[in-house]
């Protein structure tokens, strides 16, 4: 301040002038940081996300494990479909969404994800683009997404349902959850060819999802775990294993006693002999279940 100003200036104009060439600093610091400090903390939470998506994950048994068949486009295939990649980047987006800072009003379309899953599914039955890699980072991106989905965490634009019971809002909207889940079983049975890694549904990190809620969504994660049993990606043995596993970690008490009860549930139901189908019928009674049981 002395340099730009004449030397005959007083001290108290001096000191004047350093306040104001503060404030107008200070003031063009927050403006600044308040129009990009989203911006900034959305790019480092993807960045996370990359970094996390490019650790190699853990040998764990998996369905595509054993004999593997190498996997040819369908005999129509005119190979137009958007890159892994970009569907890679629009699934980070959606994840960086759910966890990262963002507007009260800033929601994801339930079609918007409809169709995201549509388009992943035509980019994995087309095998021009994808590589091992890509599909592997596909696959991870995949299990964080229905993670969220089951904890309900996703903020899903169009699932304000009109009824006239709370309790009929909450099932009317896990039957649509579900409706992507159930996309995401399929195409984890019938399109990955890269092994999924299914334990990562079970890991400390995604279950703090559901602990972190006021109300613990367990229909949907009953949903999945029934889905993952009947088609086949993982045996009921292996998923009793996992549930086990979570009781390890130091949960709030009412959470760890519904983790008991979830894992009285699911033993008793895939114990029983009859054939079973992939439980939308179940929603609404699991949540009362596990809390009768707990």
């Amino acid at each position: 301040m002395k340099i730009l100003l004449p030397e005959e200036i007083s001290a108290a104009v001096l000191s004047c002038a350093a306040n104001i060439a503060v404030g107008l600093a200070t003031e063009k610091a927050c403006t600044w940081l308040s129009t990009n400090i989203t911006a900034l903390i959305k790019r480092e939470v993807k960045a996370t996300f990359g970094r996390m998506l490019k650790v190699q994950a853990p040998s764990l048994p998996s369905v595509s494990e054993g004999v593997q068949t190498k996997k040819s486009c369908p005999p129509d295939c005119r190979h137009q479909i958007m890159f892994p990649s970009q569907i890679i980047n629009e699934i980070k987006d959606v994840l960086c969404l759910t966890l990262g800072p963002r507007d009260e009003d800033e929601e994801i379309q339930f079609l918007h994800l409809e169709g995201l899953l549509g388009r992943l599914r035509q980019t994995l039955q087309c095998r021009k683009f994808i590589c091992p890699a890509s599909e592997q980072q596909l696959a991870k991106c995949t299990v964080e997404l229905a993670s969220l989905l089951v904890s309900d965490r996703v903020p899903i634009q169009g699932l304000n349902c009109h009824l006239p019971k709370k309790q009929e809002q909450q099932q009317a909207k896990n039957r649509l959850i579900c409706s992507l889940l159930k996309s995401l079983l399929s195409m984890w049975k019938e399109d990955f060819e890269a092994s999924v890694p299914l334990q990562l549904l079970f890991s400390q990190k995604n279950t703090v999802y559901l602990a972190g809620k006021k109300q613990h969504e367990w229909d949907t994660f009953l949903f999945i775990l029934h889905g993952i049993v009947e088609y086949g990606l993982m045996a009921d043995v292996e998923i009793h294993q996992c549930l086990l596993g979570l009781q390890k970690f130091a949960w709030p008490a009412d959470f760890s006693k519904e983790l008991e009860a979830l894992l009285r549930i699911f033993i008793s139901e895939n114990d029983t002999e009859e054939p079973k189908t992939l439980p939308c019928e179940l929603l609404g009674q699991s949540r009362g279940a596990v809390a009768a049981q707990s």
